[in-house]
């Protein structure tokens, strides 16, 4: 009998050494029964991910504008023709800072003298060099972020001091960057948000953000071209658009955010067989 009780008391000596060693020091808390139970922890374990996307949009109503035209003249003498470009840019600029508009909003782009040739041979037998019949002196401008409300004032003044050539027009908003924030935000708690729910429906909870990744669509403003600028607006005899009738619309802010959420690390009880 005594060799036998001494036996059971080196078997649960030697059963218990063999848990404590299995378990990490304070968790031997958790477990009501060792016998039965074996401890696993987590955190040994790769993370688990829920990966989760968030878009949110907001439309702004655009309140400045750019616009880029031309001046051009044609003279016999490139110089003659250069010079009177030069002239009507120069009035142009000037009518353009009498309405408000900020000098570093205008820009001289391009200066370009072209000599344009006339072929006398063309319909006849006879070979003859081309002849030099004048120059063609253009300067393109481009005005940007200028204050909506003077959009037809503005170009009226282009078109009476010379400018026959509309380019191109983009409505934008001068805080898009703010709205875009706003924007992104309300993106990043919806993807949050989703995996919140996805993580409570799991039974686990969310730990932290592995990687997050955000789209701009780059849609910061309404383009109106050469074409349609003419098509929706009043335009003069020589089809030069002198007052816009059309409205700017609106822009839709878009960002997009793409997360991946860690779950929070658990101590897993699995029952023994």
């Amino acid at each position: 009998m005594e060799g036998r009780d001494i036996l059971k008391i080196a078997s649960g000596v030697f059963l218990g050494a063999v848990i404590v060693i299995g378990c990490k020091e304070g968790m031997l808390k958790d477990v009501q029964d060792t016998r039965y139970v074996k401890i696993e922890d987590a955190s040994d374990k790769t993370d688990n991910i829920i990966s989760t996307d968030g878009e949110a949009s907001i439309k702004v109503v655009p309140d400045m504008f750019d616009l880029e035209f031309g001046v051009k003249y044609f003279g016999e003498d490139g110089a003659i023709a250069q010079d009177k470009v030069n002239t009507n840019v120069n009035t142009i600029i000037a009518s353009l800072k009498e309405l408000g508009v900020d000098e570093k909003s205008i820009k001289v782009e391009d200066v370009i003298l072209n000599p344009e040739y006339y072929s006398p041979r063309y319909g006849t037998d006879e070979y003859k060099e081309p002849e030099l019949k004048g120059y063609w002196a253009t300067v393109n401008v481009s005005l940007d972020g200028v204050d909506l409300d003077k959009s037809s004032e503005v170009i009226s003044k282009c078109v009476e001091n010379g400018a026959d050539n509309l380019n191109g027009l983009n409505y934008r908003y001068s805080e898009y960057d703010k709205v875009y924030n706003e924007a992104l935000k309300e993106a990043s708690k919806q993807a949050k948000d989703k995996a919140s729910a996805v993580a409570e429906a799991l039974g686990v909870s969310i730990d932290d953000v592995k990687t997050v990744n955000t789209e701009y669509d780059g849609n910061d403003r309404v383009y109106v071209d050469t074409y349609s600028l003419k098509a929706m607006n009043n335009t003069n005899d020589a089809g030069a658009v002198t007052e816009l009738t059309n409205e700017p619309g609106e822009i839709e802010v878009t960002a997009r955010v793409h997360a991946e959420f860690t779950t929070k690390p658990e101590k897993r009880i699995y029952e023994q067989g």
